[in-house]
């Protein structure tokens, strides 16, 4: 792919201005400019000579178009520069450099959506739960052909994972996968699509062949990702464009909102829902105990489904797994298979102590998934004590913080505040903005250290307790001052501890 095919596809698109070369602006490449293209970039750490470096986001600088110049590349893409560089590198200045992005990785890894099976759960909680769960039953159907792009892992070649940092990947690297996948011979794709991944076109370009919405409650908002809730439910739902076949959950909030936004843009909507909703839908779901439901369309009984997840969310989440599934024709045998056999790491992993303290780990990390797990445990351990271990990040989503002072006020019996992805902000400004909306009749302690404030609320809660360690669930990461630091992780942490206690 050449620098002029780039150009040639940005004006397509409207989303072309002008050239500048050696501080001379043109409309048309000059030929004598024009070179092969050997990758992409945008980050100046990781270009490479030859490569086209992309120019994006709020706190770019132009220091790191400096660093890529220094490493020989072909091209740039911006959106506006004050002084153009006295280079042969060719700058190329566009309307919107994210989508700039988008297309031109599509073309240079030759449009690997169309060579693959997309499907994406949307939503604020259970996205990477459903993942999972359909993976599971595509892996059964095809014979492990099905791929995966989490906030969690990333698998393309349907065995080997590798280690998320975003829930969405930016386009470049995007695009990357899918063709990474479809090349590994994989059959299906499954991913999900964030609200800022909608934002910031990190899927423009991208056709859903199906496109799961599973629920919706605010999240991510403040200064950095979404100024209100309504922002963030108009970039949630803007999938439903770049979908075929779109799955709504019936008993979620906004249902009749989404199912018109829905209809709008998609040639095919899929329904499911509880049965106690009474509700028209294309599935519908009773729970007969404990993890097993049973469900049925207006034309067909399938049966009882046991899911090996704990709480009547991964119910919903397995039924809009199953949703999908019956499109591409998988059997009901092998759906019930995938289902029972189901494990996603540090989502409601559970062990007990010897003195029957019961330790859950999972990842709740904001309003919706914290009160729907702690909601749960009230229902099955309504005699036990209820302890909770939680955080949360910094310069991001600064609304939970409000929103877990609110739900832990009413379901827990007792709170250990600490570090989760501080970031570049405090630890201790974090908790106390958490804090200060705890009620004054909860018992709190503050212990910034995460680890050791692990050992401390195993140790302190009193026996035949719950003690959920919230907010993590199976990362191994903590992220201070933009930095991704080792960390040994929840279960590990409190396994190793309680074995220890043993000795």
């Amino acid at each position: 792919m050449e620098i002029s095919n780039c150009i040639k596809i940005l004006k397509n698109e409207d989303n072309f201005r002008e050239i500048y070369v050696n501080l001379v602006a043109y409309y048309d490449l000059p030929d004598q400019y024009d070179r092969t293209i050997s990758g992409l970039s945008y980050t100046s750490q990781d270009v490479s000579e030859g490569n086209i470096f992309f120019c994006k986001g709020n706190n770019f600088k132009l220091s790191y178009l400096n660093q890529a110049l220094e490493k020989n590349i072909s091209a740039y893409f911006t959106e506006s520069i004050d002084e153009f560089p006295d280079t042969t590198a060719v700058g190329i200045v566009v309307n919107d450099v994210r989508k700039a992005m988008a297309v031109i990785a599509a073309n240079y890894y030759d449009n690997p959506q169309n060579d693959i099976t997309l499907v994406t759960f949307g939503g604020t909680k259970g996205k990477t739960t459903a993942a999972y769960m359909l993976k599971n039953i595509l892996d059964i159907h095809t014979d492990g052909k099905a791929a995966l792009i989490s906030s969690a892992d990333i698998i393309l070649d349907g065995v080997t994972k590798i280690k998320a940092s975003l829930s969405t990947p930016e386009s470049l690297d995007l695009f990357k996968m899918l063709r990474t996948a479809a090349d590994n011979g994989m059959e299906f794709l499954v991913m999900e699509t964030s609200s800022q991944a909608l934002k910031l076109d990190r899927v423009y370009g991208l056709d859903y062949d199906v496109a799961a919405f599973l629920n919706i409650s605010p999240d991510h908002i403040g200064d950095i990702e979404h100024p209100n809730f309504e922002d963030y439910f108009y970039f949630k739902r803007k999938m439903f464009k770049q979908s075929k076949t779109v799955i709504l959950n019936s008993d979620s909030d906004y249902y009749q909102l989404l199912e018109e936004a829905a209809k709008d843009c998609t040639e095919k909507i899929i329904t499911f829902g509880n049965i106690k909703s009474n509700k028209e839908c294309d599935f519908i779901w009773e729970k007969i105990g404990g993890n097993s439901f049973k469900l049925t369309s207006p034309f067909q009984e399938y049966g009882e489904f046991f899911v090996n997840l704990f709480g009547d969310y991964n119910i919903e989440n397995a039924v809009a797994s199953i949703s999908i599934a019956l499109q591409f024709g998988v059997s009901i045998k092998d759906i019930k298979r995938a289902l029972k056999s189901i494990v996603i790491p540090g989502r409601m992993e559970m062990f007990k102590t010897e003195d029957e303290k019961l330790v859950v780990i999972d990842y709740a990390h904001n309003y919706i998934s914290l009160k729907k797990v702690l909601s749960e445990l009230k229902i099955v351990f309504p005699d036990k004590e209820i302890n909770v271990l939680i955080g949360s990040p910094g310069n991001k989503a600064q609304s939970r913080r409000k929103d877990f002072g609110k739900v832990l006020s009413k379901f827990a019996d007792y709170v250990v505040l600490t570090e989760d992805d501080s970031n570049y902000e405090e630890t201790e400004k974090i908790i106390k903005e958490i804090e200060i909306h705890l009620d004054d009749g909860i018992s709190r302690t503050i212990i910034s250290n995460r680890k050791e404030a692990i050992k401390y609320i195993i140790s302190n809660s009193s026996p035949n307790s719950i003690i959920l360690l919230a907010g993590k669930g199976a990362d191994k990461f903590q992220k201070r001052k933009g930095v991704r630091e080792f960390y040994e992780g929840d279960y590990q942490i409190a396994k190793e501890y309680v074995e220890s206690l043993k000795k």
